[in-house]
């Protein structure tokens, strides 16, 4: 059965530093300063290994704003 994550990086402003927003449908919605985005990539994939998932793949894809989709 396949999963899927999303995950989108903002941009930052004059007052404020870019955030990572993601969206997992199993646990829900993550800002994340950049100082923490390691830390959650490695415990969410540490989640998932300990409920004996099975993987087939794993894919990464990168969306570029007027570019279309990039398989990374």
């Amino acid at each position: 059965m396949p999963h899927t994550i999303c995950v989108y990086k903002s941009g930052g402003g004059l007052f404020s530093a870019a955030h990572l927003y993601a969206f997992d449908p199993n646990r829900g919605e993550f800002k994340l300063a950049a100082e923490h985005i390691d830390s959650f990539f490695a415990l969410l994939l540490a989640k998932y290994l300990s409920m004996d998932v099975k993987f087939s793949q794993l894919v990464a894809q990168q969306v570029k704003k007027g570019q279309g989709t990039i398989k990374i």
